[in-house]
């Protein structure tokens, strides 16, 4: 199980097979800092957080919103 969450100091690499991945950021509306990963933490599931930082260096953004890909 891997909780993805904005505030994961890890990025996610590659998506394993077999491996339940949680998108824990859509329970942080309204914007709650690390509210996912303190959930990860107390159900001692692994956290990870999108490339969003290595992919697009040239967004200021650490959260992906839920409309960005809506044109």
């Amino acid at each position: 199980m891997v909780f993805l969450s904005p505030d994961a100091d890890e990025p996610l690499g590659e998506v394993e097979p077999g491996t339940v991945y949680v998108i824990g950021g859509l329970v942080d509306a309204p914007i709650r800092p690390y509210a996912s990963r303190r959930k990860a933490a107390a159900l001692g599931w692994r956290t990870a957080r999108l490339p969003l930082q290595e992919s697009l260096p040239e967004s200021s953004s650490r959260v992906l919103s839920i409309n960005a890909g809506a044109f």
